[in-house]
C-alpha cells in the first residue's frame, strides 16, 4: 500500500480555508469529508466461512444508516489460517448508495425526487452528515454538526478468528500545503520529490556546458 492511499482525492491545499466563507474538512467543518474508508486484516481458519463486515454509522440526531454489509473476500492463506485484507469505501459502496437514498427520500419533495432518477446519482458522504430536510439528496441541506459514531460489526465462526488490525479514515477536503491530485498523492510530496532529479539535471548540464566551453576556449588558443 503507497502512503498517500489514505489521502483525499483532488484536494486543494489547507490554506485554501482562509480565503472561503466555509470550512473545508482538514484532513469543525461546514462541508463533509469526501470519502470514509475502513481498512482492517482480518484472520479466520475456515475457509469456507470468511467473516462478514457489517458497518453503519450513527448520526448525531439518533438515526442509524447502514453503510456497508459483505463477506470478506477470500483470504491469503498463512500457515494453518487466512488472513483478508478489508478496504472498504463508502463512496464505492452500493450499500451505501441504496441505504443514503432510502433514508433521503423520507424528507425530499416530490420535486426533488425527481431529479434524483437512482441511487446511483447520491452522494453517501453528503446524506450522511446532513439535516434531515429538503434538499438533503441534492447536497443543498445544512450540515448536521454533533458527535457521530462509526459502528462495525466483524462476524466470525471460529473461536480462533481474530482481528489483526483494523482503522477507518475520513479523508478532508483539503490537504498539505499544495494539495492532492486524483489517486491521492500529495503534490508537495510529489516536488520535493522531484527536486533532487532537477538540481542533478541543473547540475549536469552545468558542468556539461563549462566542459564544452573549457574545450572550445583550449583549441581557440
Amino acid at each position: 500500500m503507497a502512503y498517500w492511499d489514505e489521502n483525499p482525492v483532488n484536494a486543494p491545499p489547507a490554506w485554501m480555508n482562509y480565503f472561503t466563507s466555509k470550512d473545508m474538512c482538514p484532513h469543525v467543518y461546514d462541508i463533509p469529508p469526501t470519502d470514509l474508508t475502513f481498512k482492517g486484516e482480518l484472520v479466520y481458519y475456515n475457509s469456507s466461512k470468511p467473516p462478514t463486515i457489517n458497518m453503519s454509522i450513527l448520526r448525531p440526531d439518533g438515526k442509524t444508516i447502514k453503510l456497508y454489509s459483505a463477506a470478506s473476500k477470500t483470504g491469503k492463506p498463512e500457515d494453518d489460517h487466512y488472513v483478508a485484507e478489508i478496504n472498504v469505501l463508502v463512496t464505492a459502496s452500493d450499500t451505501a448508495k441504496k441505504e443514503t437514498y432510502n433514508f433521503g427520500r423520507d424528507f425530499e419533495t416530490e420535486e426533488n425526487l425527481e431529479k434524483v432518477l437512482s441511487p446511483d446519482f447520491v452522494k453517501p458522504m453528503s446524506v450522511i452528515f446532513s439535516k434531515t430536510e429538503p434538499g438533503i439528496l441534492l447536497e443543498s441541506a445544512d450540515p448536521l454538526k454533533g458527535e457521530y459514531k462509526l459502528l462495525i460489526d466483524v462476524f466470525y465462526f471460529d473461536e480462533r478468528d481474530n482481528t489483526r488490525s483494523a482503522k477507518s479514515i475520513f479523508a478532508g477536503k483539503v490537504y498539505g500545503l499544495l494539495g492532492t491530485e486524483k489517486n491521492r498523492r500529495d503534490l508537495f510530496q510529489g516536488i520535493v520529490w522531484g527536486l533532487r532529479w532537477a538540481l542533478a539535471l541543473g547540475l549536469l548540464v552545468a558542468v556539461f556546458s563549462v566542459g564544452i566551453g573549457i574545450a572550445f576556449g583550449i583549441t581557440s588558443a
